[in-house]
């Protein structure tokens, strides 16, 4: 009898640990959803940068972000003066380390945007595509500046690798960029740029022997990333009951939600972006944005 009683409690002991195993596994693979907003509309004067209504985007993604699941203690903002280039990538580093198996990690860019002269060769047009924190300047040589602190794709993907490696394929990463590339093939005024612009038609030119040319880069494939607009065009603001934001973030505010999937968001995007008012004579602003297939259908938040 006592042995048989020893056996019933041991079997039953398993099985206990194997329902306890189970919901762990689903809390963890469930994972955190973190965030970085950074928000740079407030220039220093003699930096070449004009003003832009970014403080609007980041209380538009803030609310949006937190209504979707996201906890205000996971939501780490940086605007104008704190998202100097250490700044970003201090809060990048951090945001890296934090990350753990599972999480959904959104990173958000809304700021001044420019091409940069390609250096280590991997751009086959031969420019890099750099954000602009609040410490970099429009202008090479200017005051001795070299462009250390602008932030190229190159320099920020590296981030966005460690935190994709570390959130596996249980998690999910995703980049949003409402900035201007500041390509000049959609220059529709030679003598006027629009104030409403996220970026300046001249390009940050770094004198000196250009890199030579290589293929093109293949997508990284481990995130999902939104840009404002394609890498030759421009950022526009949109003004909304004689407000401006940016295009991208107003739009994303406006579908971004628990269980939309990851081509839904798209799409659903690209269709507010068509009800946007464009300015006559202006360029159509196009939405860039790339899925891996493998996170197609995925759920953004949950």
């Amino acid at each position: 009898y006592q042995l048989r009683c020893f056996f019933f409690n041991s079997r039953q002991m398993k099985r206990f640990l194997s329902i306890v195993a189970f919901i762990l596994f689903a809390l963890f693979a469930t994972g955190t959803n973190r965030a970085l907003v950074v928000c740079v509309g407030d220039y220093p004067e003699g930096s070449g940068w004009r003003d832009i209504s970014s403080g609007r985007d980041r209380d538009l993604v803030v609310t949006m972000l937190h209504g979707s699941g996201f906890s205000l203690g996971n939501i780490t903002v940086l605007s104008d003066s704190e998202a100097t280039h250490s700044g970003i990538l201090k809060a990048l580093s951090s945001l890296a380390g934090d990350c753990r198996v599972g999480d959904v990690v959104y990173v958000h860019f809304s700021c001044h945007g420019q091409q940069v002269t390609d250096l280590d060769g991997d751009e086959p047009d031969g420019w890099d595509e750099a954000l602009i924190p609040y410490d970099a300047k429009a202008v090479y040589g200017a005051n001795g500046y070299l462009g250390q602190n602008h932030l190229l794709d190159d320099e920020l993907n590296v981030y966005l690798e460690a935190i994709a490696q570390k959130v596996g394929s249980a998690g999910l990463v995703i980049l949003v960029s409402d900035a201007c590339h500041s390509g000049d093939n959609d220059r529709y005024d030679e003598d006027v740029e629009d104030p409403l612009m996220r970026g300046i038609y001249d390009r940050f030119v770094i004198p000196g022997e250009p890199a030579r040319k290589t293929a093109s880069r293949q997508e990284q494939g481990k995130w999902i990333r939104l840009s404002a607009c394609r890498e030759y065009q421009n950022n526009y603001e949109v003004v909304v009951d004689g407000k401006s934001y940016g295009r991208l973030s107003y739009s994303l505010s406006r579908v971004f939600g628990r269980g939309v999937d990851a081509s839904s968001l798209i799409l659903l995007t690209e269709r507010e972006y068509a009800k946007l008012p464009v300015k006559t004579g202006r360029p159509v602003q196009k939405l860039d944005s790339s899925v891996p297939e493998s996170l197609k259908n995925r759920i953004i938040a949950e």
